[in-house]
C-alpha cells in the first residue's frame, strides 16, 4: 500500500450499538483498552440468556467438539442419519466428528469437497449420501471428511463470517485477547443477539 492507511468507518454488518462498542476497542492502537475493562462492559451490554445460542465461540478445539455433540445430540430428529468418522486422521488434517445428519440441517465446510467456512443445508440424507442443497452429493465418508458441525466453531475460524442468529462468547481462555472479543463480537448483526459470558 506505499505506506497508505485505510480506516473503514461505514457500518454493513450490524446495527449501531454493536458497532459503536466493537470499534471503541481499538485493537493494536496505542488506545487499545485493557481487556478486564472491555470484558466487564462486553458482559454489561451483551449479557447471557436462556435462549439457545445459535453459535458459541470458543478457543480450543475440545470444547467446540463437545458442544458440537452435545447440541448434535439435543437437535437430531427421528429421520437423522449417524455418519461415522474414522478413527485416525491423516497428519496436518482438521479432525472429523462422527454426527447426526437430517435434511435442512445446517454444516458449515472443512475443506476438501466442501469449501471451507462455507455455510450449506443438507437436502437429503440417506444410508449412503449426504446431499447438500445446490445438488452436490457427498458418500458418508465424503462428507464426515468436508463438513463439520456449527454449533460451536473456534474464533479463528469465523473471521470473515457474518453468523445472523445468537452468538454467545466463550471468554473463559486464558489465551483470550482484546482481538478475539472484537473478532467474536463483530460477527454478529445485532447487539441483542450477542451474548459475551
Amino acid at each position: 500500500c506505499q505506506g497508505n492507511l485505510l480506516t473503514l468507518t461505514e457500518n454493513k454488518r450490524s446495527d449501531e450499538t454493536l458497532f459503536r462498542f466493537y470499534t471503541s476497542l481499538k485493537c493494536g492502537r496505542p488506545l487499545e483498552r485493557p481487556l478486564e475493562d472491555a470484558l466487564m462492559e462486553a458482559r454489561l451490554m451483551f449479557p447471557k440468556t436462556n435462549r439457545r445460542a445459535l453459535y458459541t465461540l470458543t478457543m480450543s478445539h475440545k470444547l467446540r467438539i463437545q458442544i458440537n455433540r452435545r447440541e448434535n445430540l439435543f437437535l437430531k430428529p427421528k429421520c437423522a442419519i449417524h455418519i461415522k468418522a474414522p478413527l485416525f486422521v491423516s497428519r496436518g488434517a482438521n479432525m472429523a466428528q462422527s454426527m447426526w445428519v437430517w435434511p435442512g440441517m445446517r454444516l458449515i465446510g472443512g475443506g476438501g469437497c466442501c469449501l471451507k467456512g462455507v455455510f450449506v443445508t443438507v437436502g437429503d440424507v440417506t444410508d449412503e449420501f449426504v446431499t447438500i442443497l445446490g445438488g452436490q452429493k457427498l458418500t458418508h465418508a465424503d462428507a464426515v471428511r468436508s463438513l463439520r458441525l456449527c454449533s460451536a466453531l473456534t474464533y479463528a475460524s469465523v473471521q470473515g463470517l457474518t453468523l445472523k442468529g445468537v452468538v454467545r462468547l466463550e471468554t473463559d481462555s486464558l489465551n483470550f485477547t482484546l482481538k478475539h472479543l472484537y473478532i467474536g463480537v463483530s460477527r454478529a448483526v445485532c447487539s441483542s443477539l450477542v451474548e459475551v459470558i
